[in-house]
């Protein structure tokens, strides 16, 4: 029988402690760094030999590490860890974008952590995944550089702990910053506008989403005078997520999911199985000749291979769309 391993994959930190399920193969890891996770056995022996691969399609470790630590300091949830569930973890809307990023997203760590001013927050040196930093060491340098911005103060505990207090400054910027990019109430569509899809945003679409205490939009729902491509990127700038739906596989539901990225804006992905990298043949009517004939057309619907390796919502019918959307966007989008 193998070993029980004591070293994450995902930050080389020591486990606090492994629970081995042995029938269903399963660890829950407890690491000081990355959180509380499952991983299947196999998938722990596997991931060193991936992550070294140089063509491997699995994200870099420090960007798991700190979505594992984001998912537990926020209660979201964490699918059951494999090679393939990790490669659609970590979402480009949720991950710091160089030093400055890298900087609020640790302050924010301190502020959610402050009930008052003046309040010790203990940080230990191996919690390097809370500000999505590489190591021990870069995490030094992004304390100081809080410190250095005034957002912070910090005492020294010990060769492994350190105290770190929010200024006033600090947690102003905290608060204008969370007010800003998390609290919007909007959610934005893209979909295929069609009278099946139009019933589909009515009547669940748009009651998932209000469930969830969140006011959804399609942008020719929308009264305006400007150019719709201007209207459209505005009200993603404005939202707090967006739900692109590729049913029919339109160009600017693929825009609308691209540019909420750009913008490190969360994307929940849906289509309908029917046309999620599926081969269909359909019977229509045609002229031949001056007669009407039927003939069976074979049409390949094809997910582009730039997101299909995301977390896709397959739905079949309006009503498992609606219930499946109300629980992606409960656990996966923080405050909702």
């Amino acid at each position: 029988m193998p070993e029980t391993p004591n070293t994450c994959v995902f930050c080389d930190q020591q486990m606090r402690n492994v629970y081995r399920d042995i029938a269903a193969n399963v660890l829950t890891v407890e690491c000081p760094n990355c959180g509380s996770y499952k991983i299947s056995r196999d998938a722990f022996d596997d991931f060193p030999a991936e992550f070294r691969r140089r063509r491997s399609p699995l994200p870099a470790k420090y960007l798991i590490s700190g979505i594992l630590r984001d998912n537990n300091e926020r209660g979201l949830a964490t699918p059951l860890l494999t090679i393939e569930s990790s490669i659609r973890l970590v979402d480009p809307g949720r991950v710091p974008h160089g030093v400055m990023e890298q900087l609020e997203h640790y302050l924010q760590y301190v502020a959610r952590h402050t009930e008052y001013l003046g309040e010790l927050v203990m940080v230990g040196s191996e919690e390097f995944a809370i500000a999505f930093a590489r190591n021990p060491i870069e995490m030094a340098s992004l304390t100081n550089g809080l410190v250095e911005l005034g957002w912070v103060t910090t005492r020294v505990v010990s060769n492994t702990q350190f105290e770190v207090v929010a200024t006033i400054a600090g947690l102003e910027h905290a608060s204008k910053t969370a007010s800003a990019s998390g609290m919007s109430e909007k959610a934005f569509v893209a979909m295929w506008f069609t009278l099946e899809m139009d019933d589909i945003y009515e009547h669940h679409i748009v009651p998932a989403v209000e469930r969830a205490g969140y006011r959804p939009l399609v942008i020719r729902a929308k009264e305006h005078n400007n150019d719709v491509n201007a209207e459209i990127v505005a009200e993603i700038q404005q939202s707090r997520f967006i739900v692109a739906d590729f049913t029919g596989q339109r160009g600017g539901v693929y825009f609308e999911a691209g540019y909420a990225l750009g913008l490190r804006k969360p994307v929940i992905w849906t289509c309908n199985n029917d046309w999620f990298n599926k081969v269909v043949e359909t019977k229509k009517d045609v002229k031949v000749g001056g007669e009407t004939v039927s003939a069976v057309l074979t049409e390949e619907r094809r997910t582009h291979f730039d997101v299909e390796h995301f977390s896709f919502i397959l739905w079949t019918d309006g009503a498992e769309l609606e219930e499946k959307l109300y629980n992606r966007i409960r656990p996966t989008i923080p405050q909702a």
